[in-house]
């Protein structure tokens, strides 16, 4: 953020982004494998639970403040300052939060990125893939392409709206977590993966019969996908690693989302001045279509081979 706050240029630009990105890998995982830990013993579900609502809730309330601030300042570095003393704030607190494992013997050996899928939960993580995918696709879409969207179709030029309209996808996420958290993992996975498909579908009415009021239920709809598929997800997998393997298992999972993520944005960006607006946005629905499908049919076979896994 203060790289932000001081840049000049695109490079500078660039350059944060870059930082951003690896602060966001490093932080992600290690946090995420924090919170099981610090779950209580019988219910670690829970962990995994606030592991999946706490980003997407973030990126709601980023997005909504970060529209505010555009919309009642016309100085970008307020949005770095906030986030920077935000932040900052993050750094005191880390330093209150108590080591839930004993301190061992390697602290700078520790700080070295590890990836790894325990062989216990391989079987469920290559189960669980089409869902990041078709997840995190979606994701892509609407913090990618709203603001194009809601200007090139829409006619809409509010920084306060775009805010908004990301902020009801994604605390819709987050809110399905919550809402849906008695259900089994396997059965969230599959509610994720049937909204998904018919959120998308709906992206695709709405954006060419121009109606703001079903791309609005496109989004609930949406991120109602993204948060139950992401955190079943996230529940089957979790109880197959060991304390000390769930960092390394956090981070593989965060690997698959994030490509997820950012490869198709990137595609999105250079084909639409080519292809256009609409037909990028649609393309890219079907094909969040298509995955989560897969994702469905792989849960259904799951669940009829081990109808009590959690």
């Amino acid at each position: 953020m203060t790289v932000f706050l001081n840049s000049g240029g695109i490079g500078e630009v660039i350059a944060g982004r870059v930082l951003q990105g690896l602060a966001t890998g490093a932080a992600t995982g290690a946090i995420s494998a924090l919170l099981t830990d610090l779950a209580p013993t019988g219910n670690k579900k829970l962990g995994g639970m606030l592991a999946s609502i706490a980003p997407l809730g973030g990126l709601g309330v980023g997005a909504l403040v970060t529209g505010l601030l555009i919309q009642v300042t016309t100085d970008p570095s307020a949005i770095f300052l906030a986030f920077d003393i935000v932040f900052a704030l993050g750094i005191v607190l880390t330093f209150l939060v108590k080591e839930p494992i004993s301190r061992r013997i390697g602290a700078a050996k520790s700080l070295i990125p590890r990836v790894a899928v325990p062989t216990a939960a391989r079987s469920a993580f290559t189960a669980s893939i089409p869902a990041l995918i078709s997840s995190w696709m979606i994701n892509a879409f609407y913090l990618g392409l709203v603001a194009a969207i809601l200007q090139g179709v829409f006619g809409i030029h509010s920084g306060l709206i775009n805010g908004a309209a990301i902020a009801l996808f994604t605390e819709s996420a987050a809110a399905s977590v919550l809402i849906f958290r008695k259900l089994s993992s396997n059965t969230n996975s599959l509610v994720g993966s049937i909204s998904l498909i018919v959120g998308a579908a709906l992206t695709v009415i709405g954006l060419e019969s121009g109606s703001l009021v079903v791309f609005g239920i496109s989004a609930i709809l949406g991120g109602m996908g993204l948060g139950l598929s992401f955190s079943g997800s996230v529940s089957l997998i979790m109880p197959h690693a060991q304390a000390h393997e769930r960092g390394q298992l956090f981070a593989a999972v965060y690997v698959v989302s994030y490509l997820a993520f950012g490869l198709p944005a990137i595609a999105a960006g250079l084909f639409v001045a080519s292809e256009g607006l609409l037909a990028v946005a649609t393309t890219f629905a079907i094909v969040i279509i298509v995955i989560a499908a897969v994702s469905l049919g792989a849960h259904i076979v799951r669940g009829s081979q081990a109808p009590r896994s959690k």
